[in-house]
């Protein structure tokens, strides 16, 4: 499977960038894309199009996805609309059982831990896994990492965003004094495994990397 962490389409970065990480990412072949959130800084009107390239990826599974911040910032519910139509499906507090050679694997994914300041859901894990089994492998998909943190519920692995990896080395330790001490690359929870994606883009209100690369994430489930 392949995470394309964080894209944020706006000022900086637009339809062209997008196209050129939708390649790479078909290059990889994956069995499913998932995206962590932060797709846009900009409202629906004005940035769907910038978007278009997402439809043309491919994937055996299909591509999820979770809202990010960002998506609460330039009104959520028409971007909730609007994703869809590029081929996405936003897991809200809800989950999916996927098949492959007679095992399950459980895909969820949550609201992000904003939602409850814009009068939406907030994240509910115990909800978006309700009705699947814990004996299945279960991916949590949430856009902060934190978000598992907040719960007992049982699950395997977490995907997550949010951080931009910490954009510069040195804010590394802010970074993770919010966050849970999860900021970039993978952590052992102990029956839990995180990964924090760096994203594939910028926040476009800090449009600087250094020594934190971009990345599109590609990981093997044996």
């Amino acid at each position: 499977m392949t995470i394309v962490g964080v894209p944020e389409i706006g000022p900086v970065q637009r339809k062209e960038w997008l196209s050129e990480i939708v390649k790479r990412t078909n290059d990889l072949n994956p069995d499913i894309v998932m995206i962590t959130g932060d797709f846009i800084d900009g409202r629906v009107q004005k940035l769907l199009p910038e978007l278009e390239p997402l439809k043309h990826l491919k994937s055996k599974y299909g591509v999820y996805a979770v809202p990010g911040n960002h998506e609460y910032y330039s009104v959520y519910r028409e971007w909730m609309a609007a994703l869809p139509t590029l081929g996405i499906k936003v897991l809200r507090n809800g989950s999916d059982v996927l098949t492959k050679d007679g095992a399950s694997l459980v895909v969820g994914g949550t609201t992000d831990l904003g939602a409850s300041r814009f009068g939406e859901e907030p994240p509910n894990v115990e909800r978006t896994f309700s009705g699947t089994s814990p004996e299945d492998f279960r991916i949590l998909l949430a856009h902060q990492p934190k978000t598992g943190s907040l719960t007992k519920e049982k699950f395997d692995l977490q995907l997550s965003g949010h951080t931009h990896g910490g954009h510069i080395f040195f804010m590394y330790p802010l970074l993770a004094y919010f966050n849970d001490g999860l900021v970039s690359g993978f952590y052992d929870r102990g029956e839990r495994k995180v990964y924090v994606t760096n994203g594939s883009g910028l926040w476009n209100g800090f449009t600087m990397r250094v020594g934190v690369p971009s990345e599109i994430t590609f990981i093997t489930l044996e």
